[in-house]
């Protein structure tokens, strides 16, 4: 009888699909850049130009030094973004200038050395671009540079709040897959997250000055150079640290006695029914500038407060001297005799006080 050994040979096998993934490299950490941002920064009281810099960092190193990212598919995208409000959902306001939340300051963050076709110099702008399709990518000393940007008009006062990290750069199969920080290659953090910006000005309360001075005699002019009186108050309110000069614009007595072009020239001076030999003085009195017994200089600044403002290593705005935050004022008018005699009639006079501030 004939006896058969069967031996049954069963196989198992799977096939399955391998998908390419970017993300850095097992157990290294993202190469972090940090910047020691000013705690001040002040501005001018001005209409500054769209894309005037106010302030602009340095190229601060990462550490660790390199980041690898291994890989890669053939379409990998790279991604530049910044991280929290208003700068991740804004729109640009100027060339790569994202809102910061302060009226007129834009924020600009360029970065460098991100490896493949990125170690040039470009800005962040939350946008995916498309990589070089090779799998494995060297970020050698990734760097990033922010800067503080005018946007046009006016800067605000206020506090200026940023998230840290602030931006990052990753890489990524395409905008919409994520491994979380895995696929992260670089980012830019900063160690002070809060920027008061001051933007020095004034504004004045008390104005227009109407002064007042009723109906003199001729004869009062007898033995008197100054004759009758009228004041105002004004207050002057500015931010502590603010350079302020001011100027009376007024037509000026030219001839007899001047008083060193202090006396303003009446209104129609020489027309019929108008006073002659006479002008008005003005005079100022407070705490950072007094005319005593003389008046004010006319067409001509004066320094009232002068500061004096430095910058440190990390930016920071440092402001001596200067306005304090309200100045009271006590303008003063008097008639001032320039040559004898006094003739009768209207002695109007007008003048416009400017304030210079920055």
């Amino acid at each position: 009888m004939k006896k058969y050994l069967f031996l049954v040979l069963v196989f198992f096998s799977s096939i399955t699909e391998v998908h390419a993934i970017c993300e850095r490299a097992w157990l290294t950490d993202i190469a972090t850049s940090n910047l020691t941002l000013p705690k001040n920064i002040v501005v001018e009281s001005r209409n500054y130009n769209g894309g005037e810099v106010i302030y602009s960092s340095g190229w601060p190193g990462s550490r660790p030094s390199s980041a690898q990212i291994n890989n890669c598919g053939d379409n990998y995208v790279v991604g530049f973004y910044y991280m929290n409000p208003p700068q991740a959902n804004g729109t640009p306001v100027g060339d790569m200038i994202f809102p910061t939340g302060l009226t007129g300051l834009g924020v600009r963050i360029y970065t460098m050395n991100q490896a493949g076709p990125y170690d040039y110099i470009r800005a962040i702008d939350n946008s995916f671009q498309p990589g070089d399709g090779r799998a494995g990518h060297k970020l050698n000393n990734p760097s990033y540079h922010l800067e503080l940007v005018a946007t046009g008009g006016p800067i605000s006062s206020g506090i200026l709040s940023f998230g840290s990290p602030i931006a990052r750069v990753d890489f990524r199969e395409s905008p919409g897959s994520t491994l979380g920080e895995s696929s992260v290659g670089s980012q830019l953090t900063v160690s002070t997250s809060v920027i008061t910006v001051k933007a020095m000005g004034c504004n004045v309360t008390g104005s227009p000055v109407n002064l007042p001075m009723g109906n003199i005699k001729l004869s009062d002019f007898d033995s008197n150079t100054k004759v009758g009186s009228a004041s105002a108050a004004l207050t002057l309110n500015c931010e502590p640290g603010t350079n302020v000069s001011l100027s009376v614009a007024a037509p000026q007595v030219t001839s007899g006695d001047t008083a060193n072009n202090t006396v303003i020239a009446l209104t129609n001076a020489g027309s019929p029914g108008v006073a002659s030999n006479v002008g008005v003085q003005l005079g100022l009195q407070s705490s950072v500038y007094n005319t005593n017994s003389n008046g004010l200089p006319l067409n001509t600044p004066i320094a009232l407060a002068t500061s004096k403002r430095t910058r440190d290593g990390d930016g920071t705005d440092s402001v001596t001297g200067g306005a304090p935050a309200s100045i009271p004022m006590t303008i003063t008018a008097t008639y001032y005799k320039t040559a004898d005699p006094v003739g009768p009639g209207l002695a109007n006079a007008t003048g416009t006080l400017n304030f210079t501030y920055n």
